[in-house]
């Protein structure tokens, strides 16, 4: 069996540093994991409006992606 993981960062205006989660799955079926620094995270979104959002768009478009332009900067 293949598992893939994504990374996905998040900055921490809190504290001015990136918080870099795992996120494992490979198809549209909810199964999967989500890893803070090698830890199992039970909760990642909670207390944490981007992880939130980014939940939301995940699942809302789950056939899209997210990617930065480095020429427009959007």
């Amino acid at each position: 069996m293949c598992v893939f993981f994504t990374k996905v960062f998040v900055f921490d205006a809190a504290n001015g540093a990136f918080k870099e989660f795992d996120v494992e799955g490979d198809s549209y079926a909810p199964n999967g994991d989500v890893s803070i620094q090698g830890k199992h995270a039970p909760a990642p979104c909670e207390g944490n409006t981007v992880v939130t959002e980014l939940a939301k768009i995940c699942a809302l478009c789950n056939d899209s992606n997210i990617s930065y332009n480095a020429v427009t900067f959007a």
